[in-house]
């Protein structure tokens, strides 16, 4: 291998050119998102009936619905919410299930039971959580010459197609303004003047509006299609439709009964942008499409639809998920170039040689495009975490390097490179597998995290095998060119000279001699009292097991976005409008506060949109603002402007939201706080369970604030037929149930066609016979054709009462959950304190149990406890195989607990909290931290071979490793510094990981060069 590498170093570089070359190509093909593509293992059923109360909701759909999926092989849980208007129903698999085929069997299932849900229910939508499915990019679309309902058909009719053309872009959706809607409002007297019933309306317009093939003609040589055809294209054509003959033959006609409106649907949302009327146009994109390139297509057509409609319209771009991605990832680059520009100028100044720093250097770019290659052969996409894994191993990545260019300088002639590389190389492998085999058990891990991860683990394998086989075989082909063009010519000699001459490594020499003389001094002291090394390293464990049962945990760190959301629930029955009033009011206050670009102001729901149902609860009474921020302007300071200046009732929930918009959708992660789901049958038994345990725990000082989620619903009317007189009439109650829904929510009677574009129309009673409680009372009910009216409180009773917002079930029993926000306290011991006070509070009927998301967090947790315990366990084998001890490796090791110890230290100092990305970097240290105890007992033991006495050969081994476990150590630290310090959008996720990584470093290199001899040398003198 060495003696290919000095006969052919031309052709070692020109392979390492073409492997660029390729990485560069794949780079541009490789796609870009926030985070690795993530499929959950969930399929979610959901279903729309509008109208209807969440009680009815969970009693004719839900119900039956969950009974038909339990059966679904391969389903741990089922949970469902029971709103007004719509059924959710989730069924969670195991991770690594196959989704698409429980998706199959869940659609199977819910056909069995359609035949059991109301007639006039939307058909079942089941489909799974996509991240995907999720908009990129919201436009709030304003016009000053139209009005709603007008924009809202120019957007659909003109807009949309356009946006749907560019590839990529899966679905754009038109949300707010006015829907166009023809309805047809019967006049309740007429109705009865004329002695027609509501159903007779409604069927014959849908009679009327009728296209069906008849089949073919063949006349001669042509043939000819045969259809039937029944459109409305005119206003008049459904006025004139007749809907009864009376016994003397007269028609009676729509007109007669009913006037026909070109109007809207009824308003349930509405969105203002900068507090004018807007609608919102949400892109979504297909899946495995590249985020940044869709958003920026889509963008320069927002820019082209400005320049045509000119003033007529105005478009603005409220949210643009590739913004935080280029900033993300533009961040995370950013920190791997300035951390490859620091580990330059370490190497430089302890190397004190330019073209030696140099070619050291060549390996963190060369093997990162490397890598590039490599992503795209494995369908990789560039994201935060596959990016972020390179950026972590920018210091590490030169390490191979350091070792073979010293090996290769300590050689006189060319000649003897052969030689010296083949010396090193077993070691340099060792030291890889050493820094590889701790993300291997990553692959290993199920749930989020391993689905995070594994991107992370592969690229940073490649990099490291690249920067691997960078070290062996380009930098000796290059340090064999420069040596035959020294040979030849000393014009270069002289240019390095000229460029090193100006810096001045005398300071550097000087500093560095100071170092190794104090540290020589102090070794000799520890040598010889042992008891500070025992005192150091108890107190540097105590003080890390501190830091662990001090700090929070959580599932991901918390990220700051250049937004945030500011959500205001008002009480059950609060009306659309008064909603915008109020959130109105926050607004004014934002008018005039500095540093606010825009703002997005939203009310209300669109209840026959089904993606309306993932995430938080929407209704008429619930609306948000969205505040996008200037540069550099601070959302914490408006949050705390607004909260000393909003004044609202006391029944009115205002938060205040720091947008984790990304992370939280795709990841669907919370903000650390408890929640306990309180279970049981009887909804009486469960609420008075739940009251109790809330009412003791919001007694408990280190409880902040303590709630349940169900809180009351709407005021509900009930309507109680009476089933004697409904048999005396020959009515059922779904003939009432049919005759009430038509005569107050509306009956879909057919469409409007209009230069192709087809428009709802709606049956139902005239605003005037249906704004009163008597006038319900008074809705007319026909039991058969022909027959006289009788009016509704004939047959029933109405009576009002109030039920819940919303009725949540966990594996098909219902469910309260609480969450709890606590201080002063570690997460765990506030769960353990609260599972006493449950105890108490526990009833045959009830029971209490962690969220399903916080026992995903904490089984998240555990993996990752478990991957550092195997990862440790499997350098242990590398080290006890290349030692072929049993005792060194845990001498070795005994580096690692110190150095975790330093990772929790350093999160405890900043402010950090345990979380999957810092116990990642937890793992990674592990790998990294043992390298330069390896280099220290192998220096240490080749030495003691030469020279017998131990304490000696510690001593010259140490002052020897001191220069190059430094600078391995500092261009590790020094190349994580700038992603550590975390100041931009974006790089926050990735700094409690660097922070990790560089407290460990700091703290087990300090403990290897002070504290690791005096273990090596006791384990010396008694091996036998």
């Amino acid at each position: 291998m060495g003696t290919f590498i000095i006969q052919r170093p031309v052709t070692i570089i020109m392979f390492f050119s073409a492997l660029c070359l390729f990485g560069i190509i794949s780079l541009c093909n490789i796609t870009m998102d926030l985070l690795p593509p993530i499929q959950y293992p969930e399929v979610s059923v959901i279903t729309l009936y509008p109208g209807a109360a969440p009680s009815e909701i969970e009693q004719l759909i839900t119900r039956p619905i969950e009974e038909a999926i339990n059966s679904v092989a391969g389903v741990t849980r089922i949970h469902s919410e029971s709103i007004e208007g719509a059924s959710l129903v989730v069924a969670t698999l195991q991770w690594g299930s196959n989704v698409d085929y429980a998706l199959l069997k869940v659609r199977e299932k819910v056909d069995l039971v359609k035949g059991i849900l109301p007639q006039d229910v939307y058909k079942p939508i089941v489909t799974r959580f996509d991240p995907n499915s999720l908009p990129i990019m919201n436009i709030a679309i304003t016009s000053r010459s139209m009005d709603l309902r007008e924009l809202r058909y120019e957007a659909e009719k003109n807009i949309v197609p356009l946006f749907e053309r560019i590839e990529g872009i899966g679905n754009a959706k038109v949300t707010g303004g006015k829907i166009r809607q023809i309805e047809a409002l019967i006049n309740r007297d007429a109705l009865q003047a004329y002695n027609v019933g509501i159903h007779e309306i409604v069927d014959s317009l849908q009679a009327s509006h009728y296209n069906y093939p008849a089949g073919t003609l063949v006349t001669g040589s042509k043939e000819l299609i045969i259809r039937t055809a029944g459109e409305f294209n005119t206003i008049s054509d459904i006025q004139n439709v007749p809907v009864k003959k009376t016994k003397d033959g007269r028609i009676i006609f729509l007109k007669h009964v009913a006037r026909v409106v070109d109007g809207f649907k009824e308003i349930t949302s509405h969105s203002f942008i900068n507090r004018q009327p807007c609608i919102t146009l949400s892109i979504i994109k297909e899946s495995g499409k590249n985020t940044v390139l869709v958003c920026h297509k889509a963008g320069q057509l927002v820019h082209s639809l400005q320049k045509k409609y000119g003033n007529r319209l105005s478009f603005d771009i409220v949210i643009d998920n590739s913004q935080y991605i280029r900033s993300a990832i533009s961040n995370v680059v950013s920190s791997a170039i300035a951390g490859s520009v620091i580990a330059f100028v370490v190497l430089l100044l302890f190397t004190q040689r330019f073209y030696a720093a140099f070619i050291i250097t060549i390996a963190i770019p060369v093997s990162i495009i490397i890598t590039f290659f490599f992503m795209n052969l494995f369908s990789i996409n560039i994201n935060m975490m596959s990016l972020g894994g390179l950026t972590i191993c920018v210091g590490m990545l030169v390490d191979c390097g350091i070792i073979v260019i010293e090996s290769i300088a300590a050689t006189k002639h060319t000649s003897s490179i052969p030689d010296a590389i083949r010396a090193i190389a077993p070691s340099l492998v060792a030291s890889t597998l050493t820094s590889v085999v701790i993300f291997l058990p990553l692959l290993l891990i199920k749930g989020l995290g391993g689905s995070l991860f594994a991107h992370l683990a592969i690229t940073v394998t490649i990099a490291l095998f690249a920067s691997l086989c960078v070290a062996l075989f380009l930098i000796p082909a290059l340090h064999t060119i420069r040596s035959q063009r020294i040979h030849h010519t000393t014009r270069h000699k002289n240019f390095w000279a000229i460029v090193t001459g100006s810096i001045p490594f005398h300071k550097v020499d000087s500093l560095l001699q100071t170092i190794e003389h104090h540290y020589i001094t102090l070794l000799n002291m520890l040598l010889s009292q042992s008891k500070y090394i025992y005192t150091a390293t108890v107190a540097i464990i105590l003080l890390g097991i501190c830091s662990v049962c001090i700090i929070s945990k959580s599932l991901m760190p918390q990220t700051k976005q250049s937004h945030f959301t500011i959500r205001l629930e008002a009480p059950p029955g609060t009306t659309l409008q008064q909603t915008v009033d109020m959130l109105s009011y926050i607004d004014s206050l934002l008018v005039h506060y500095p540093g606010i670009d825009k703002r997005l102001m939203t009310a209300g729901y669109n209840p026959e949109d089904y993606t309306e149902y993932f995430g938080r609860e929407k209704n008429t009474n619930i609306g948000q603002i969205h505040v996008l921020l200037q540069h550099n302007a601070s959302a914490d300071d408006c949050i705390k402007y607004l909260q000393q200046h909003v004044k609202l009732p006391h029944d009115i929930i205002v938060e205040y939201n720091v947008s984790h918009t990304d992370f939280v959708q795709v990841l669907r992660i919370g903000s650390g706080d408890i929640t306990i789901n309180c279970t049981g049958d009887s909804i009486h038994d469960i609420d008075e369970a739940a009251t109790a345990f809330i009412r003791e725990c919001n007694t408990q000082p280190w409880v902040m604030q303590c709630a349940k989620e169900m809180k009351q619903g709407k005021p509900e009317l009930v309507i109680q037929a009476d089933t004697d007189k409904l048999a005396s009439f020959g009515l059922t109650l779904q003939d009432i149930a049919s005759h009430i829904h038509t005569a107050i929510y509306g009956t879909y009677s057919g469409k409007y066609i209009e230069s192709d574009y087809e428009i709802d129309i709606v049956t139902r009673f005239d605003e005037q016979y249906r704004d009163s409680i008597d006038d319900i009372e008074m809705i007319p009910i026909q039991a058969n054709e022909g027959t006289s009216f009788i009016p509704l409180t004939t047959i029933a009773s109405i009576s009002s009462s109030q039920g819940y917002s919303s009725i949540i079930r966990t594996n098909q029993q219902r469910c309260v959950p609480i969450h709890v926000v606590t201080r002063g306290i570690s997460q765990d011991k506030a769960i353990q304190k609260l599972k006493s006070i449950w105890e108490k509070h526990k009833k045959p009927t009830v029971s209490f149990m962690l969220s399903q998301d916080m026992t995903e967090t904490k089984e998240s947790l555990q993996s990752l406890y478990a991957i550092l315990i195997l990862s440790i366990v499997l350098i242990y084998m590398i080290i006890a195989s290349q030692f072929e001890s049993l005792l060194y490796p845990v001498i070795i090791m005994s580096s690692v607990p110190v150095a975790l110890c330093g990772s929790f230290i350093f999160l405890f100092i900043t402010y950090k909290s345990i979380n999957i990305m810092s116990l990642m970097g937890a793992v990674i240290l592990i790998g990294t931290i043992v390298n330069n105890a390896i280099l220290l007992l192998a220096t240490i033991i080749e030495n003691h071979h030469i020279k017998k006495d131990v304490l000696e050969s510690i001593k010259i081994s140490s002052t020897q490793r001191l220069r190059p476990i430094i600078m391995t150590s500092l261009t590790t630290v020094c190349g994580l510094i700038p992603l550590a310090l975390g100041l931009q959008e974006g790089s926050d996720v990735q700094s409690p990981l660097a922070i990790a990584i560089i407290g460990g470093m700091i703290v087990g290199t300090a403990f290897i060069m002070l504290c690791l001899p005096h273990f090596i040398c006791k384990a010396i003198k008694d091996k036998p």
